[in-house]
């Protein structure tokens, strides 16, 4: 099985998919936390409790690029016609089905990170410039 899962990992990470997404993800997330800041009215809707859940929410944007990858990691083979290489090495379906559902759980797992985390931090910074403070509550 880590086999499958290093083969999984080593046919992402050689194409381009990774260094398009990934970023496409981060700035989309960016663009809709920015959105929300600076449409904001005021420090007193800024540091309202409903204008954080909003902000957020609008951190996971970039999710659907992640979604589009997953799909990509899951029907690219059928659609290059390397599906067939790929069965007859290994011909348990099961196992690399498995094996590409991990590859893509991590990816995703670690692109949503990334992206909340640079959202916050963003977050922060707006909130600096129109000198208002993040709730912590």
């Amino acid at each position: 099985m880590n086999g499958l899962v290093a083969a999984e990992w080593l046919k992402l990470r050689t194409t381009r998919l990774l260094l398009g997404m990934v970023p496409a993800a981060v700035v989309l997330s960016f663009a809709a936390v920015a959105g929300v800041v600076l449409s904001a009215d005021g420090v007193g809707e800024l540091e309202s409790a409903e204008l954080v859940r909003r902000l957020l929410s609008v951190t996971g944007t970039g999710a659907i690029l992640m979604l589009v990858v997953g799909i990509l990691i899951a029907a690219g083979e059928y659609r290059h016609g390397t599906a067939s290489d790929t069965f007859l090495t290994t011909p348990r379906r099961d196992l690399v089905v498995t094996a590409k559902l991990i590859v893509g759980s991590a990816v995703g797992l670690a692109a949503g990170v990334l992206s909340s985390v640079l959202c916050v931090g963003l977050a922060l910074v707006l909130y600096a410039t129109r000198d208002a403070s993040f709730p912590d509550r």
